[in-house]
């Protein structure tokens, strides 16, 4: 299993990221629903939606229930998460990775199912964790080399969160992080 937390604090800190010119995807762990109402523990969430206002929202495109991940209102550091157990899958269907971005997730991997972190749909682009390793980035090809011990780690179970960072100044220029630790 994993958990996910995007900005739950963001507000209380003074920083809302809908402030950010340009933003394009807010994904709050602590209002997946986008209500300003957290649901119950143990919510089967569908659809997490996107908070910026651009309709980014991640879907579970199959519709499977069992494939679905949970709301939790206490996961890393005490903070809603938005947990998968290493079958739920959500994934994003509308934007293009060649596009300028930058995403941020933090995560941590609890069990021996380490299937991708984020991902999409219509285009071959994963973040996170994959095959037995973290770390991993690919954007149509792979932006890290998930073979290369140096670069990347196995993922035996681990329960330590990392923040994951990915850029894109626009075209196949990427750039990767973890723990602030450039891994591309």
């Amino acid at each position: 299993a994993f958990a996910l937390l995007v900005c739950p604090m963001a507000a209380r800190a003074g920083f809302i990221p809908s402030d950010l010119p340009g933003l394009q995807i807010w994904l709050d762990a602590g209002d997946p629903n986008n209500t300003g109402t957290p649901p119950a523990p143990g919510t089967p969430i569908g659809t997490w939606k996107d908070k910026s206002g651009a309709g980014h929202d991640l879907v579970q495109g199959w519709g499977d229930p069992n494939r679905y991940p949970t709301y939790q209102s206490t996961g890393i550091g005490g903070k809603p998460v938005v947990r998968f157990d290493g079958n739920d899958f959500l994934a994003g269907t509308n934007y293009d990775s060649n596009n300028p971005f930058t995403i941020f997730a933090v995560a941590n991997m609890e069990g021996t199912q380490n299937n991708r972190l984020i991902t999409s749909y219509n285009i071959n682009w994963l973040m996170g964790y994959w095959g037995n390793w973290e770390g991993v980035l690919h954007a149509d090809s792979w932006i890290t080399d998930p073979g290369n011990a140096n670069g990347n780690t196995f993922s035996p179970s681990n329960t330590t969160p990392y923040l994951y960072s990915a850029s894109n100044t626009g075209g196949p220029s990427y750039a990767f992080y973890k723990n602030g630790a450039d891994i591309t």
